[in-house]
């Protein structure tokens, strides 16, 4: 989706990548903190976690961050498809 949103599209964000268009296309995440650097530290957290359940704590927040991920991904092609549908009505 990102070449066809970087090659026919000009929006108002200062990148094209997910977490900016999703906003466009209406999508809200379900967590207040995401991203890549969140991911790794995370990540990190999940690894070293002192205890299995700090550590399914945190798996079950990066199940989410994931889960975000793809739901946004399904939003943003569905809003990219009624532009396409109609054009005009989708002026931002």
């Amino acid at each position: 989706m990102y070449d066809a949103i970087s090659k026919h599209l000009f929006l108002p964000t200062p990148s094209y990548g997910l977490k900016w268009v999703e906003k466009l296309a209406g999508f809200q995440r379900s967590q207040e903190e995401f991203g890549g650097l969140w991911s790794i530290i995370t990540y990190d957290r999940y690894i070293n976690a002192p205890t299995k359940e700090q550590a399914d704590k945190i798996l079950d927040e990066i199940l989410t961050y994931n889960q975000d991920d793809l739901i946004a991904s399904l939003a943003v092609y569905e809003w990219l498809e009624k532009i396409v549908a109609d054009p005009t009505s989708h002026v931002l």
